[in-house]
Formats: structure tokens, C-alpha cells, sequence
């Protein structure tokens, strides 16, 4: 196990960085032409699209996340040959196979119920403005799109908790790289809103095809054999209410500004606020990619309790994340700052540079709260419900009531606010948390 690690690890961040770099490559290159390609009207209308099918973190719920910390204690006590068949003794077999017979049921009926609904959100919020030109269909092939990838993400949460990150991130890059490319020739070929459309339902149907080839062997093998089968319903619905909370709460602080703007302030501003919030969350992504690859690991330590190799690990990342984080943010600023004097007609269209220093500042406390939150996730645990939920309540409350009677100039105020009272909380409890479960274990 220790040479799996040792072989594996690296190259888990080093595909991990590099597929997050694609997105921070690829991300300010769009950034570059959809203001050049697009309207105002049509870029809002394209970021609204993105941002509402992030519902599609209500439908997992926190279910993805589960889905890997399960299948890592299962395999800390398996391995892979080079067929990527499962090796190892039958009763942790029959465990993880169970697992995964488990979580496609799932899939099928959270796709087959969920994305209607989201369907029928986002017509509701794209008709608040009249247009021209046409947006149903290509919403609709994008919520398609949107609902396949969500079903691959559960079966590639499963294959990182076994401990195949890299193998994933270099499926995920080459997703990511092919569907830029058609996305930017459909948009120079003039399709507007159908080039988001249209390039997000091919590379979703290549997506599939990848996945399917990389991991035939091992999905057979899952689906054939004849296995004692463990019943994970109980297991995992007593950890998920938990996560439904904190990923219903997730959503009502990061993903409701740009639809709010769309409704309250028009398209032009929510296209402003969405390539904004795209630039921040993409370099939140690319510093989270040594706390993300070593998700697997700690649930894997957790399950053979090694908790001094445990905290060492936890730590030298987590410091890792908080300096490549502050490293991106303060050349995103520079960048930006020579974009407003010499490229203004790129600069407009995203919010001030102000704003987005505001903003980066706020999600550097966020990387800090989502490092520990991960940590206690670990153990099986969800110990963030209320704090997650009232947070949630309070950016809602407030960002619905600013957007209802304030001048945009005020979007964030409620997000902003929010941090005052969410680190120090986020942080008794893992403390807390950390301290009487490794007691617990030594006693």
C-alpha cells in the first residue's frame, strides 16, 4: 500500500494541477472571446445557463462525496491489476461491488427526477427577459449534457475513492481541453448560445465514451460476479440528510448571484457577475487541488487509523492550498489591473477590480473552511449541518432582500457578512471534532 501511495500520489496532483490549469488556461481565454463574440444580453443569458445547472448540487446532495469516502474504506483493504480488475479478499469484494451496484440505482433515479425540475427552474428565470433569439433548445441540450456528466461524476467518485485520481484528472483534461476547442470554433462560426449548447452534449456523449473504456474491465467485473450483497441504504441515508443540508446550504451561498442578477438587474449584469464568479472559482479550484487529492488517502487513514500520518499529511497540504491560493490571486489581480488599462473593452465586462479583490479575499477564508470541512468528512462524518444551514439562510436572506430593494452596487454584502461568524464556527468544531475522535480510537 505504502509504494501504491508513494508511486500514485504524485502523479495524483500532477494531473490534478493540470487539469485545473486547463480550466485556468481555458477559463480567461473564453473570458477573452465571449466578449468579443458575444452581446452583453448573450453572455448573461450564457452564464446564467452554467449557473443554474449548478443546481445539479441539490440532486447530489452531498452524494458524490459519500459515494468516494465509501469506496476508499472499502479499498483500503484491496488493490487493482493491470486490468484494473479489483483484487483482494471476497468479503471487502463484496462490499465495494455492492457499493457500486448501490449508487447507479441512485444515479438513475436522481437523473430521471431531478433534471426536469432544473429544466422547469431555469425556464422560469430565463423567461423573465424577453429576447430575440432562441435559448429553449439550447437549454435543453445543455441540461441534457449537464445530466449525463452528473451521472459520470458519481461513477468517477467512486474510482477516486479507490484511489485512481490521476487516471480520472487525465480522463477529465482531455474532456476539458476537447470541449474548449469546439466550444471556441462553434462560437467563431457563430453559433452563440448553441456553441455552449452544442459543444457541452458532444463532449458530454465523448465523456461517456471515455469513461466506458477506461473502466469496462472493472464495471463488468462489478456487475457479473456473484456477491454477497451489503445493504449500504441505512449506512449512507444517515450520512446523507446531513450533506443534503450543508450542499443545499452550499448552493444558496455561491451559485444563487448570478440568476438573482439575471432576474433582478438583467442579463448584461449577470454576465458580469458570472465570468467574475467563473475567474474566482477557478482559482479556488486550482489552490484546492492539494487538499482535493488527498481526499482519498485520508479516508483511507482514517479506515486503518493511522492518525499521526493522518495530521502530517492534512497539514503540509492544507498550507500547500493556502499559498498557491494567495500565489494565483495576486496574479489574477496584476493581470487584471494591466486588462483595465491597456483591454477595457475586456475589463468591462467584468466587475470592478475591487470587487473581485473583495471577492478573492472571501474565498480564501472559504479554501480554509472547506480544507477542514474535508478533513472531518473523513471519518464518515458530518458535523457542519447547522452552521452550513444557517449560513445558507443568512447569504439568502439578506442577498434576496438586497437584490429586491438595493442598487447591484450591494450583491455580495450578504456574502461578505457571512464569513464574520462562519471561520470561527467552522473551526470550534473541528477542533472539537478532531480531539474526541482520535481519543476515542486510543482509548
Amino acid at each position: 500500500m505504502k509504494k501504491f501511495f508513494a508511486k500514485n500520489f504524485g502523479n495524483d496532483v500532477k494531473h490534478t494541477f493540470l487539469n485545473n490549469l486547463f480550466k485556468i488556461i481555458t477559463g480567461p481565454l473564453s473570458m477573452i472571446l465571449i466578449p468579443l463574440l458575444l452581446t452583453k444580453q448573450m453572455q448573461g443569458y450564457w452564464y446564467s445557463f452554467m449557473s443554474i445547472s449548478a443546481l445539479a448540487m441539490l440532486a447530489d446532495l452531498g452524494f458524490t462525496t459519500i459515494v468516494l469516502q465509501f469506496s476508499a474504506h472499502e479499498f483500503a483493504h484491496l488493490s487493482f491489476n493491470e486490468r484494473l480488475e479489483f483484487l483482494g479478499d471476497k468479503i471487502h469484494f463484496d462490499r465495494i461491488a455492492s457499493l457500486f451496484r448501490f449508487i447507479t440505482k441512485w444515479g438513475n433515479y436522481t437523473v430521471i427526477l431531478s433534471f426536469p425540475v432544473i429544466f422547469i427552474i431555469g425556464y422560469y428565470v430565463l423567461n423573465s427577459e424577453k429576447t430575440s433569439f432562441q435559448w429553449i433548445l439550447p437549454w435543453i441540450l445543455y441540461l441534457i449534457a449537464s445530466g449525463i456528466k452528473f451521472y459520470l461524476n458519481i461513477l468517477l467518485s467512486y474510482y477516486e475513492g479507490c484511489g485512481l485520481i490521476a487516471s480520472i484528472q487525465k480522463l477529465k483534461s482531455i474532456n476539458i481541453i476537447f470541449t474548449y476547442v469546439l466550444t471556441i470554433g462553434l462560437l467563431i462560426l457563430g453559433f452563440h448560445l448553441y456553441a455552449l449548447a452544442l459543444s457541452m452534449f458532444i463532449s458530454a456523449l465523448f465523456f461517456l465514451w471515455q469513461v466506458y473504456s477506461k473502466f469496462k474491465n472493472s464495471i463488468r467485473q462489478l456487475i457479473r460476479d456473484k456477491i454477497v450483497y451489503y445493504s449500504w441504504r441505512k449506512e449512507v441515508l444517515n450520512l446523507l440528510w446531513r450533506y443534503t443540508i450543508s450542499w443545499f446550504s452550499g448552493y444558496m451561498i455561491f451559485n444563487l448571484f448570478t440568476p438573482l442578477a439575471f432576474k433582478f438587474y438583467g442579463s448584461k449584469f449577470a454576465g458580469q457577475v458570472g465570468i467574475t464568479d467563473s475567474l474566482v472559482t477557478a482559482i479556488f479550484s486550482l489552490a484546492n487541488v492539494w487538499i482535493y487529492t488527498i481526499n482519498p488517502k485520508m479516508n483511507m487513514l482514517v479506515s486503518r487509523k493511522k492518525w499521526d500520518e493522518l495530521n502530517k499529511l492534512f497539514n503540509k497540504n492544507m498550507l500547500k492550498s493556502i499559498g498557491a491560493y494567495c500565489f494565483f490571486s495576486i496574479s489574477a489581480l496584476l493581470v487584471f489591473y494591466l486588462l483595465s488599462i491597456y483591454y477595457p473593452k475586456i475589463s468591462n465586462r467584468f466587475l470592478s477590480l475591487g470587487t473581485i479583490a473583495c471577492l478573492l479575499t472571501a474565498w480564501l477564508i472559504q479554501l480554509i473552511i472547506n480544507t477542514i470541512a474535508m478533513y472531518s468528512r473523513a471519518h464518515k462524518e458530518e458535523p457542519y449541518v447547522i452552521p452550513s444551514f444557517v449560513t445558507g439562510i443568512f447569504v439568502a436572506v439578506i442577498t434576496f432582500f438586497i437584490t429586491s430593494h438595493f442598487s447591484s452596487n450591494y450583491l455580495y454584502y450578504g456574502f461578505y457578512l457571512s464569513f464574520l461568524f462562519t471561520l470561527p464556527w467552522f473551526y470550534s468544531i473541528y477542533s472539537k471534532r478532531k480531539r474526541v475522535l482520535h481519543s476515542l480510537e486510543f482509548k
